[in-house]
Parts: C-alpha cells; sequence; structure tokens
C-alpha cells in the first residue's frame, strides 16, 4: 500500500506545462487494467514538447499480445529513427553538439 500512495501522490520535477526539452512517445496499452489511459492523459496532454501517442491494441497492462507488440516495436523504431533524421539536419546546419534527447514513456 505505500508504493501506490507514494505513486499517486507523485509531483513531477518539472510540471508538463514547462517541458520542453525534446520530443516525447507515449506508449500505452489498450487494455490495461491497472493503469487505464485516462491516468496518463491528462499528464501527456499538458506536455509541451512535440509528443505522440501510440495506444497498443489488444495489449494488457505488460504488452506481449499482437498486434501491441509489433504496433510497440513500429512505433519506437520510426520515432528514434524521425529523431536521428531531424538530428543529422541540425547537426549539418547550424547544430553543434552530438547529443541527442527523447523521452518514452510506456505505462
Amino acid at each position: 500500500m505505500l508504493f501506490l500512495r507514494t505513486f499517486l501522490k507523485m509531483k513531477p520535477i518539472v510540471e508538463p506545462e514547462y517541458f520542453d526539452v525534446c520530443p516525447t512517445l507515449l506508449i500505452h496499452p489498450e487494455v490495461d487494467p491497472m493503469t487505464p489511459y485516462s491516468l496518463s492523459e491528462s499528464f501527456y496532454e499538458r506536455l509541451q514538447c512535440k509528443k505522440s501517442c501510440i495506444i497498443l491494441e489488444g495489449a494488457g497492462h505488460f504488452p506481449i499480445e499482437q498486434p501491441g507488440v509489433e504496433q510497440m516495436k513500429a512505433a519506437v523504431l520510426n520515432f528514434l529513427t524521425e529523431i536521428d533524421n531531424n538530428f543529422e539536419v541540425k547537426k549539418s546546419s547550424i547544430y553543434t553538439g552530438d547529443k541527442k534527447n527523447f523521452s518514452i514513456m510506456c505505462f
């Protein structure tokens, strides 16, 4: 019970309205009785960064069901490819750093 109380009272270090550091991918199972999408949705909607959300069809809390697993794999690969492509454009024009920042949230 302590874990649940701590989890439900947890506050983010940076409120989502002020988070614009990097693109974020939210991956959420469609059929998750432990963490319904409604718990993630309000946080996700408040994020100010570039963001995308993938709902894994037919997947439960630990997404091992198809087609959810393939959807998760495709979403992560597409997300990372897009970041890599954008990084190359920035690097070749005005960007001088060598870091790629991103966030992937799986619930």
